[in-house]
């Protein structure tokens, strides 16, 4: 809850244009870092749990899987942008529109690719380890 309430103020002081309380804002790469970290976590325990179920039957066809398993999550991203447009926001317009869903699109292709590489990584390195 404090974390929220410092990102807005963040928010409202760079929006009030007082570039000089910027340096009260650094604080919020911190919370940025452990967003990150947590998410790298929770892609490692997934694609791990996901790939040793997969290797039960000895798959040797695993990397697309992994690769899948981890960039997944960016479908759920791009399903609560068509979410957020159609309740949140009051965007008229085909080209606006347009740009919204583009961007977006965009925006989870990278998303899915960085976290399917996170994927990819972490069940290389398991079933690396694992057979060796």
């Amino acid at each position: 809850m404090a974390g929220q309430k410092w990102i807005l103020l963040c928010l409202w002081l760079l929006e009030r244009g007082q570039h000089s309380s910027y340096h009260h804002c650094e604080r919020g790469d911190h919370y940025r870092d452990l967003h990150s970290a947590l998410l790298r976590g929770k892609l490692f325990e997934f694609t791990l749990l996901l790939m040793n179920i997969a290797n039960l039957p000895q798959n040797y066809h695993w990397w697309w899987q992994s690769f899948f398993v981890g960039g997944s999550s960016a479908l759920w991203v791009f399903v609560y942008c068509i979410w957020y447009y159609a309740t949140r926001l009051q965007i008229q317009g085909f080209v606006s529109s347009m740009l919204f869903f583009s961007y977006s699109f965009l925006a989870c292709v990278v998303y899915g690719l960085l976290t399917g590489t996170v994927g990819f990584v972490t069940a290389y390195a398991f079933v690396r380890r694992l057979y060796r």
